[in-house]
């Protein structure tokens, strides 16, 4: 006996039977279906809800013209062994939404923040600031909170109109591998001078009580440097040696290759991180780590090495004020060191193992203790001997007190 609901179901089935498949039309009230079977076991089905289809082996289709696809809802693809995705033209991949891309939406919600990143970067100690990237001056005094509170309502109206979603995830368990171009580029980028550029090599001293200079001079390639003159008094001279050392200059050789390029544009925030096995960068050509903000480097150890033809390398350091700051000393192992500055102040014992040439006057607030002797114009202050005309000298010899 039929169900009360049942009453009015219409049923009814054709099957269309043949050697190489089925086709049914199932005419049933509610549940009108439209199947395609082969008798291989690929089967096509159309529903009032879903359409399937199902291939026991293989796929393939082509498209001699354009393939158009869109899914109002989600979409998922899943595949259980290896895919390839082979674009001959370029390959575009775009989230997020329309509005958020061809309005101005994000410049909108930039020009209210930007009034908050002022106040964030007003001064607390009462003077001005000037923007590191704006280079306007920012007064002090402002009212974070209140700016905040003030643009918050904006920016919330801002950020409805960018949309859900326009975010990429990309996960892989194991390695990801990003490839730009087949072949690497590695020829020269730029040229080793040996002899680049002129440096302050060392002051060198003649004249009474004046040592000879140590080691033999590496002969250089070119003209000798003259000396240059510092300081001339009675006793001798102080004139500065002048040197060669290696100089790179960076010749743009790659800019008309056109492939090998891989450019990453964050507009607020770039975040890399790395497990135990660190992150390691190189370059065949130069390298620019650059910021208009605080750069910081830190490790367990920090090295800077320069090298290149034959161990020909500088290192560079060039600012407005530099400090050096180290709980236990600084060691500085040169052939020559030159520190050249106005002013010079150290806090501590200094320890010269060698001469000390002054090219102008010597204070000391305190004691001078001297192994041997003090010679001051000539005068021996241990021996008392005075030079006189003619070319002989006067001893006075003195007695010395015991300690």
């Amino acid at each position: 006996m039929a169900e009360p609901n049942e009453i009015n179901t219409y049923r009814n089935e054709v099957v269309w039977n043949h050697t190489a498949g089925a086709m049914v039309f199932n005419n049933t009230t509610g549940q009108e279906t439209v199947s395609i079977a082969h008798r291989g076991g690929a089967s096509l089905v159309f529903g009032n809800q879903t359409s399937s289809e199902f291939h026991p082996n293989n796929k393939q289709s082509m498209v001699q013209g354009d393939r158009y696809s869109t899914v109002k809802g989600d979409r998922y693809d899943i595949t259980i062994n290896n895919r390839e995705d082979r674009v001959i033209g370029d390959l575009k991949v775009i989230t997020g939404s329309p509005a958020f891309i061809n309005g101005p939406v994000a410049s909108l919600y930039l020009d209210t923040q930007s009034e908050i990143a002022t106040a964030q970067c007003s001064p607390e100690d009462g003077t001005i600031g000037i923007g590191n990237n704006s280079g306007a001056e920012i007064p002090p005094g402002a009212d974070t909170a209140s700016v905040m509170l003030e643009k918050e309502k904006e920016l919330i109206e801002v950020a409805r109109n960018m949309g859900d979603g326009g975010n990429i995830q990309l996960l892989s368990c194991k390695h990801i591998n990003i490839q730009a171009g087949t072949t690497g580029v590695t020829f020269d980028s730029g040229i080793v001078k040996p002899e680049g550029r002129i440096f302050s090599k060392r002051y060198t001293y003649t004249g009474l009580g004046s040592s000879p200079q140590l080691g033999t001079p590496v002969p250089s390639t070119t003209t000798p440097l003259p000396l240059v003159p510092v300081s001339v008094s009675t006793l001798g001279a102080i004139n500065l040696e002048l040197g060669f050392i290696p100089h790179y200059e960076e010749v743009n050789t790659t800019s008309t290759i056109p492939f090998g390029d891989v450019t990453i544009n964050a507009s607020t925030k770039i975040n890399m991180q790395a497990g135990a096995g660190g992150i390691d960068i190189k370059s065949a050509g130069s390298m620019k780590f650059a910021g208009s903000g605080l750069t910081t480097l830190g490790g367990a150890q920090i090295n800077i090495a320069a090298g290149g033809v034959d161990g020909a390398g500088c290192v560079y350091i060039v600012s407005k004020f530099t400090e050096i700051k180290s709980s236990t000393g600084v060691n500085i192992t040169a052939p020559a060191t030159m520190i050249e500055s106005l002013d010079v102040t150290i806090t501590g014992n200094t320890i010269i193992n060698g001469d000390l040439v002054v090219g102008k006057n010597l204070i000391v607030t305190g004691s001078i203790t001297a192994g041997t002797d003090v010679v001051a114009g000539g005068v021996s202050l241990r021996f008392h001997t005075h030079p006189v005309i003619g070319g002989t000298i006067t001893s006075i010899p003195i007695s010395i007190p015991s300690v």
